[in-house]
């Protein structure tokens, strides 16, 4: 977003996001029900629809970090609850 209205929205600090210290990696929209697949290298975690809630932050603040090994994310994957 413009004008760093994307970090002001989650809470990111200004001098943080400016070092790169923190910044958004990836968005991914789930369908409900879903799961979501956070790959990190060679790792990879499969977060199911509960276990989203604590990772999840409310509206303009930030959620709950993941695992160790995990933190630096490659990708994400949306897995849908009916396949």
């Amino acid at each position: 977003m413009a004008k760093g209205k994307g970090n002001k929205m989650i809470d990111i600090p200004g001098p943080r996001a400016a070092r790169r210290e923190e910044f958004v990696r990836d968005l991914v929209v789930l369908p409900e029900g879903a799961a979501l697949v956070v790959h990190a290298g060679k790792r990879h975690l499969t977060l199911k629809a509960d276990d989203l809630a604590y990772y999840r932050g409310e509206r303009g603040r930030r959620g709950s970090k993941l695992p160790r090994g995990l933190q630096k994310v490659d990708r994400l994957e949306a897995l849908n609850g009916d396949t």
